[in-house]
């Protein structure tokens, strides 16, 4: 229940390049939920993980990532992918385990080994079923720079692994965000300005689904490695450029000239 969004933009004065980052704080369980959840984790190499999903199993993946990248000598184009890849079936692998273990007291590669064998046909095609339902039940969008190339990669709940060339959106909001970025005819090459603008915007629509807050955290991350955090008390600055270019109330009547038909 949330919204996470990164979109790639020009750095206008600055050059170069900029990526935009922005998300809710909803979190959401079966006691009620809170506007209190950071959403925005640090990868190594000044990556930035945005995740949506259970916060249990996000922050099972996180330590997962941070452990596959700590283990390069060097983030660079060729690894980065192979390396998100590697977490996301380690994590998986690591559930399966979790959930032989729990049932027979063996890891899974080990009950898969012996159970055609040793356990009655009904119970070990139950095993093979509900193992391949398991699922991460998170997603997570990882951007950042690696050697001055700007990388949006996103994660679905199967450890399928996409890669966006304008913008991502993950969570229960999401195709209401992307619907909003792809009406507004998002690119890359648009100017930071209308960028930041633009995903703010695309933020307030996904606000009409209820699993989204309406708090919002905006961070900007550059070429440099450097980012800088949109102040909270700034949003007003937003908010103002939405009532103006944002969508519109259609009056209740409207007249609709005969002559329109045949």
């Amino acid at each position: 229940m949330t919204i996470c969004i990164a979109a790639a933009c020009n750095a206008s004065r600055d050059g170069g390049t900029k990526i935009v980052l922005c998300a809710d704080w909803l979190q959401s369980s079966g006691l009620g939920s809170a506007e209190t959840i950071h959403k925005q984790a640090w990868l190594p190499g000044n990556l930035v993980c945005l995740t949506a999903g259970d916060v249990t199993e996000i922050n099972a993946l996180v330590r997962v990532l941070r452990t596959h990248f700590k283990a390069l000598d060097e983030i660079d184009e060729t690894n980065i992918i192979p390396t998100v890849r590697g977490a996301l079936h380690a994590r998986l692998a690591e559930k399966r385990d979790e959930f032989a273990i729990g049932q027979f007291g063996y890891g899974y590669d080990e009950v898969f080994r012996f159970g055609r064998d040793r356990l009655p046909d009904a119970v070990f095609a139950k095993f093979i079923l509900d193992t391949s339902r398991i699922d991460l039940r998170t997603q997570c969008i990882i951007a950042g720079f690696v050697r001055g190339d700007d990388f949006l990669i996103e994660t679905t709940q199967h450890a399928e692994i996409r890669l966006p060339s304008h913008f991502s959106c993950v969570g229960s909001g999401a195709l209401l965000a992307k619907s909003a970025l792809l009406q507004r005819s998002y690119r890359r090459t648009d100017d930071f300005g209308p960028a930041l603008y633009q995903v703010y915007e695309a933020k307030r629509t996904a606000e009409n689904e209820v699993g989204v807050g309406k708090s919002t955290l905006i961070m900007v991350l550059n070429e440099d490695g450097a980012h800088r955090n949109f102040k909270i008390d700034s949003l007003d600055y937003l908010d103002n450029l939405y009532r103006k270019y944002g969508p519109q109330l259609v009056p209740i009547l409207m007249d609709v000239p005969d002559e329109l038909f045949w």
